[in-house]
């Protein structure tokens, strides 16, 4: 029963001796690069798309005059 109790003692102890930590990391020897900057600069986009396509509205609403009257002109065209 004592060798047990030994062994047992022994174990633990070695267990012990293994946790006491760990070493401290190395030190750098490189040190980290440095990062280049440059300024930000505000530029015009001078991109232009063209696509074909056609506006199609989404109601259709009819437009009466608030008082008695009449239009003289439409300055834009019809159905636009």
């Amino acid at each position: 029963m004592k060798s047990s109790i030994a062994w047992f003692g022994l174990i633990a102890a070695l267990g012990m001796a293994g946790c006491e930590g760990s070493a401290a990391p190395p030190a750098q020897k490189n040190p980290e690069p440095a990062i280049g900057v440059s300024p930000v600069e505000q530029h015009k986009l001078n991109t232009t798309v063209v696509l074909p396509a056609q506006v199609l509205a989404f109601r259709e609403v009819a437009v009466y005059p608030k008082v008695t009257g009449f239009i003289e002109s439409i300055s834009v065209d019809r159905g636009s």
